[in-house]
């Protein structure tokens, strides 16, 4: 939040919390009263504020506390941006995303750059754990990751399409390798799909067409890969710019590793045996290489 979001919330609230009735600033506390004119000082000459000091412009406007919250969070976030120069944008908290998602990412307004839209209930829920420059700073390295990975991505033919010689992030890439031929090394067993896959194959694909529910299902477990490797590539670079990871990442880090490696176990198990072998053919070739443009 910054001075020019704080003019929206409208000057006419300002107006009438200033020129309260003698009386009431009477009954003040004195060294309440001149914080607060020293704030509104501030606050009227445009001058660099403190967000303790918005804080109070905004709860006299009449702003919630879990508004004030998200602000806060956004706040830190586009300060994290501008420190490390990510090609991000903050967009405003929605609702509707699971409980567990962070964030959901979409394209921003510059070219190559995303926009992220923080999840209401999970923020609501988890601020004061994870409202830090510590976890952000991991959350928007892996969100810078993930949106590389997915912009990059090839629906069609369910591949990354990569110009080896222009892209900024390649190290990203290399990361994602690994885990594409890991995954690939892994066995798979010849067990046919139990009924708790085959219902996981319908949520997927209600239409139940075979086509349309294996693409469904190398996607889903493409995904899964990719979030891993987007969270393994965050690390990386948290230790390049900052140092080592605090327990506070390692361990959130592995529960949603523990989560990944699950989903991506009930994608493999709802496959039968030749879905499962044309899903190795995709791990085997998972990049198409582009001429540098």
């Amino acid at each position: 939040m910054n001075n020019r979001d704080l003019f929206k919330i409208g000057f006419g609230v300002f107006l009438s919390v200033w020129m309260a009735p003698a009386g009431q600033a009477a009954d003040r506390n004195k060294s309440e009263d001149k914080d607060r004119s020293s704030v509104y000082g501030a606050f009227l000459r445009g001058d660099s504020m403190s967000w303790q000091q918005l804080e109070v412009v905004a709860k006299d406007a009449g702003v919630s506390g879990n508004r004030l919250q998200e602000l806060a969070i956004k706040d830190r976030a586009i300060r994290l941006i501008g420190r490390y120069h990510l090609p991000l944008e903050v967009a405003d908290f929605s609702d509707g995303m699971l409980a567990d998602e962070e964030f959901r990412l979409a394209k921003g307004s510059k070219p190559g750059w995303a926009s992220i839209q923080f999840n209401r209930e999970f923020w609501d829920k988890g601020a004061a754990l994870y409202n830090n420059d510590v976890f952000l700073t991991y959350l928007l390295l892996r969100a810078q990751a993930y949106f590389y990975y997915r912009s990059h991505y090839d629906s069609e033919h369910c591949t990354w399409i990569v110009r080896e010689t222009s892209e900024p992030l390649e190290s990203s890439f290399q990361v994602l390798r690994s885990h594409l031929n890991d995954s690939d090394a892994q066995e798979e067993s010849s067990a046919a799909p139990g009924d708790r896959d085959l219902e996981f194959r319908r949520r997927l694909d209600p239409s139940q067409d075979p086509v349309k529910t294996l693409k469904k299902l190398i996607e889903f477990a493409l995904r899964c890969i990719a979030q891993k490797a987007a969270d393994d590539w965050a690390l990386m670079n948290y230790r390049r710019r900052v140092g080592e990871p605090p327990t506070l990442i390692a361990n959130y880090v592995k529960a949603r590793e523990r989560g990944l490696a699950s989903d991506f176990g009930r994608a493999r198990f709802a496959m039968t045996l030749p879905e499962r072998l044309a899903f190795h053919r995709v791990l085997k070739t998972p990049f198409r290489y582009a001429e540098t443009q």
